[in-house]
């Protein structure tokens, strides 16, 4: 598919937008299981064993969350300055065309004119040669008589 200049790095933002929260929870499922792996080796159910990995999980919640927001964000005010140049391009492209299409309009009489002048003096042409030819033929048939 081609992409106009206006629409580059926009996959790999759409992609981000997407994927980062994924990371975050990722983050987030990682920082639970450290803390409940603490929490089994230890025995104990500590503020101290839970504190730090749920921490952690927050942590990289929060980074993947501010990483979707503005990629989504940027990803969809992008798309809609391209679909508005698009717009506008083509309803540019659709006035030049219908200015074109009036123009040709507008000019056209004047090549039938000239076209129907031509018509009118080939068909004298021909008129005229059919009347040589007549007289050319009446001519042959008349003259050996008169001899």
């Amino acid at each position: 598919r081609y992409l106009f200049a206006s629409e580059r790095g926009l996959p790999f933002l759409g992609k981000t937008a997407a994927i980062a929260p994924l990371i975050g929870l990722f983050g987030t499922v990682w920082g639970i299981f450290h803390a409940l792996h603490n929490i089994g080796v230890s025995g104990q159910a500590g503020l101290g064993q839970v504190a730090g990995p749920v921490g952690e999980a927050l942590i990289m919640t929060g980074l993947g969350i501010a990483v979707a927001i503005p990629a989504v964000v940027f990803y969809n005010l992008a798309v809609r300055i391209n679909r508005r140049v698009m717009y506008h391009a083509n309803d540019r492209a659709h006035d030049l065309l219908a200015q074109s299409t009036e123009l040709a309009a507008i000019q056209q009489p004047s090549i039938d004119s000239k076209s129907t002048a031509i018509q009118a003096q080939l068909a004298k042409d021909i008129n005229a040669d059919t009347q040589a030819t007549q007289q050319t033929e009446h001519y042959h048939k008349s003259a050996p008589s008169q001899l």
